[in-house]
């Protein structure tokens, strides 16, 4: 599978802390794609999953990015489990 996948969040559109999650995740993302048969592989992604809603719920509370712009990218993410 190539990386040539168009994610809906551009991770240059966020501060240092949630494009660095979004990062990881995209890699995760690519890297379970390749082995999806690896249980480790869809773990890793999992995690990285979580570290970004960790992330946006924080970045919430400082008022980074509202609540509901937050939600919409955890369902999003979240939603890259099941692809």
């Amino acid at each position: 599978m190539s990386n040539s996948i168009k994610f809906k969040y551009d991770y240059n559109d966020y501060d240092e802390d949630i494009s660095e999650a979004i990062k990881k995740v995209e890699e995760s993302f690519f890297d379970y794609k390749k082995n999806p048969n690896i249980k480790m592989k869809y773990l890793n992604l999992k995690d990285s999953i979580y570290d970004l809603h960790l992330i946006l719920k924080e970045k919430v509370i400082e008022g980074v990015i509202s609540s509901v712009k937050a939600e919409e990218m955890k369902n999003y993410y979240w939603g890259l489990l099941l692809k």
